[in-house]
């Protein structure tokens, strides 16, 4: 929708908003150019060239967002990247980035305000994609990426445990360096077919 079609619908819905419709024709404008600029931004807010991995950052992007949480991107990946048959499911499921930035937010949601940040770094080098999520957590949470137990219920908190599987079937590595109240997690697909499944 162009950005005329989109402020004609906001001016129809204006008035289902009680503290909007009080408000003056030049209040009104104000507002809807304010929200109209919003939806600009966010719509050209591009985090990297991978349409894909780039649509499941600015999901986990906005809900961290939401929390109050910042989270700082650094992602260089280009928009098409060659890719195994079997990471080509993992990616597309968004199993790495998903798991590595769900629980990234829900460890930031432990902290106080100031400290909730969440670091996401991305890049395909020598042939391999290499994932980095940081964020800060209280330190008497112990993190544990094996044999895990989840406080969440059957089918929740196993993602950390999973990723070290699938690193570790594909020839890949997955680490975690808990320091406390810094945690950072890191893991290295390779993206050749000329890899194989352990």
């Amino acid at each position: 929708a162009s950005l005329e079609e989109i402020r004609a619908e906001i001016e129809k819905q204006i008035d289902r908003f009680p503290a909007l419709s009080e408000l003056s024709l030049m209040q009104r404008n104000v507002v809807i150019s304010q929200l109209l600029e919003e939806y600009s931004r966010l719509c050209s807010m591009e985090l990297c060239e991978n349409t894909l991995i780039d649509a499941v950052i600015f999901s986990k992007k906005t809900r961290a967002d939401a929390f109050g949480i910042h989270m700082s991107c650094a992602l260089a990946l280009p928009e098409k990247i060659a890719v195994s048959p079997v990471i080509a499911f993992y990616l597309r499921d968004s199993s790495v980035f998903a798991n590595l930035l769900d629980n990234a937010i829900e460890g930031s949601l432990l902290m106080p305000p100031e400290k909730r940040m969440i670091l996401v770094s991305a890049a395909v080098k020598a042939d391999c994609l290499i994932v980095t999520v940081a964020n800060h957590k209280p330190a008497s949470l112990h993190v544990r990426t094996e044999g895990m137990a989840s406080s969440k219920g059957e089918g929740h908190g196993l993602g950390l445990g999973i990723l070290r599987q699938i690193a570790e079937r594909y020839d890949g590595s997955f680490s975690c360096e808990d320091s406390g109240e810094r945690v950072e997690f890191s893991i290295m697909l390779p993206l050749l077919e000329s890899r194989t499944e352990r």
